[in-house]
């Protein structure tokens, strides 16, 4: 898999780090689909999968569940030539004689394309999500979006909120550069996130000890690499934590995987503040 990842194009939650460090502590129960080319041996194609119960079924899935966005199996060249029934049937046969207790394959949150490659288990059938609202492309310059998106108004909001934040000790934004500092940021998140879905009703998807221990090591594993792929960013006021976003970048993709917020203080909008600065980062 490492000897074939420069080759291979593939979405952040199926490299090899993050399903490593979501086997070690969430699911043990890994598997991954590998197409090779016969006279050569070499890697072309590379699905991993874990494997989850629900009632009475079995099925198999991308690693991570509901916190693996942007899915794309890793995929080279001679892959994405091959039509998308043939490498589903492929797929499907391959899970079937080696894990015949599986009941379905169930690939969800997949993008169609990453750049130029094509995703060949997306096919005419499947289903399109209903949100994309969310997903924009940046212009050349911050300046472009604000006049694009009622700038004016949002700079006039952001002076204001730091003027505030200035008045409660002042703040600073930063992204985690060491493991103490990355736990402590994901300390606060967990913390953050689980008060907002216990006051909203909803369960607690980071509840679970090994959920958090598998973001724990795959954002601190990702300081040590020379390609950022994984960052965790924060808004600090009055020296504590009032905002979280958690990133992985993807070529010229970034996704906000999570983000936390604290909003007992209602004259402040961390969040607001928080991404508004990272997109002009971004820019």
């Amino acid at each position: 898999w490492r000897d074939a990842a420069h080759r291979l194009t593939t979405a952040t939650p199926q490299d090899i780090e993050f399903v490593s460090a979501w086997q070690a502590h969430v699911n043990r129960d890994c598997i991954a689909v590998v197409g090779t080319m016969p006279q050569t041996g070499s890697v072309e194609f590379l699905l991993p999968l874990e494997i989850v119960s629900k009632g009475p079924l079995s099925f198999a899935r991308y690693p991570g569940g509901s916190h693996a966005n942007a899915n794309f199996p890793a995929t080279g060249l001679l892959a994405a030539q091959m039509r998308n029934e043939s490498l589903c049937a492929a797929v499907r046969r391959a899970v079937s004689l080696a894990r015949p207790d599986i009941d379905a394959i169930l690939l969800e949150r997949q993008v169609a394309n990453l750049g130029a490659m094509p995703n060949r288990l997306v096919s005419d059938t499947s289903v399109i999500s209903p949100n994309v609202a969310l997903s924009f492309a940046l212009p050349a310059t911050f300046q472009e979006l604000l006049k694009e998106r009622n700038g004016a108004k949002k700079q006039k909001k952001m002076r204001q909120m730091q003027r505030r934040m200035d008045e409660r000790g002042g703040w600073r934004i930063f992204t985690a550069g060491s493991e103490a500092e990355s736990n402590r940021v994901l300390d606060r998140f967990f913390l953050l996130k689980g008060e907002r879905l216990k006051s909203r009703g909803l369960k607690d998807v980071f509840a679970n000890p090994g959920v958090q221990a598998f973001f724990k090591a795959l954002f601190a594993d990702a300081l040590s690499s020379t390609v950022p792929r994984y960052e965790l960013h924060a808004l600090e006021v009055g020296g504590e934590i009032a905002a979280v976003a958690g990133c992985t970048i993807n070529g010229k993709h970034l996704t906000v995987e999570f983000g936390g917020i604290c909003s007992s203080d209602r004259q402040l909008s961390p969040g607001d503040i928080l991404y508004h600065l990272l997109i002009e980062q971004c820019c």
